[in-house]
């Protein structure tokens, strides 16, 4: 037999304990006590302190819902729900090898969950009111991301009757990005070499954007950055200790003024003791 999990009042239950199903086996319903239940708070359980960043394809920490950028994890609260058990109605089966028992989620009458964010600027939720999605109160969103750089804030709400009750607020972080990867840039040293300077003074992006760099001293004791002054031709060379016969390649990264990495570059050193790099503008890990 099928029950369509719904909520079902005490008369109805009562109705129906007074049949059968028509092929002898006995329905038995169980009403809870029906205390009128009520929402005491609202509290945050994940996808707080998130960070999107506003540029890029895709921008780092974001996914996508549809064509829209969106927050790379849900937002998840739980409303505090004073009476739970009472907010719905369980309704028992009982059959050959006994029926499970099937409980609805909460049903609050006159309560709604709202969702809203702050300042201008900082996206939208996707779903402007959400319902409680299981026993425990649970209700979650996805959160659109907005132009505007800086903290936001997400707020989620228990109204009643139109006022809001209780809140709780998601704080996130939209950072400036890097703009879309632009144009390779490479170098060639076929003589035996300790050291290469990276012919250009700029990563170029696919926007027109240039940026400045300077290079990332590795760990690799066997490569390094000739120095961390910004500006410096020295701050965009390449030395290498490795010796001719001695074939070796791996990758360094280009910071901005900031420190922050713009692009890899990926070096490789032949056996000959010549060189050769090629930028991935973008590429940060």
């Amino acid at each position: 037999m099928t029950v369509r999990k719904s909520r079902i009042s005490a008369l109805a239950l009562l109705l129906l304990a007074a049949c059968s199903d028509g092929g002898g086996k006995t329905i038995k319903t169980k009403v809870e006590p029906t205390p009128v239940p009520t929402v005491t708070g609202v509290r945050v359980v994940s996808g707080d302190s998130q960070v999107a960043y506003v540029r890029g394809a895709p921008p780092r920490g974001a996914a996508f819902a549809g064509t829209e950028l969106v927050l790379a994890e849900p937002l998840v609260a739980r409303l505090v729900v004073e009476n739970r058990a009472a907010a719905a109605t369980l309704l028992e089966i009982t059959g050959p090898g006994g029926g499970p028992a099937l409980q609805t989620t909460p049903v609050l009458d006159g309560w709604t969950v709202q969702w809203a964010t702050e300042p201008d600027g900082c996206g939208r939720p996707l779903e402007p009111v959400t319902q409680i999605q299981d026993a425990e109160g649970h209700t979650s969103n996805r959160l659109a991301v907005g132009s505007r750089v800086g903290t936001c804030t997400a707020r989620v709400s228990a109204v009643r009757n139109g006022q809001v009750m209780h809140s709780a607020t998601f704080s996130y972080e939209q950072a400036l990005g890097l703009p879309e990867p632009g144009r390779f840039f490479d170098g060639h040293h076929p003589e035996a070499t300790t050291s290469m300077l990276l012919s250009e003074q700029a990563v170029t992006y696919a926007d027109g954007t240039r940026v400045p760099f300077r290079i990332e001293t590795p760990a690799d004791s066997a490569v390094w950055a000739g120095s961390a002054v910004f500006g410096t031709a020295e701050s965009r060379t390449l030395h290498f200790a490795a010796a001719a016969g001695t074939p070796r390649q791996g990758n360094v990264f280009l910071l901005d003024a900031s420190g922050r990495r713009v692009a890899r570059v990926l070096y490789v050193l032949f056996a000959t003791g010549g060189a050769e790099y090629t930028s991935y503008p973008g590429e940060t890990q």
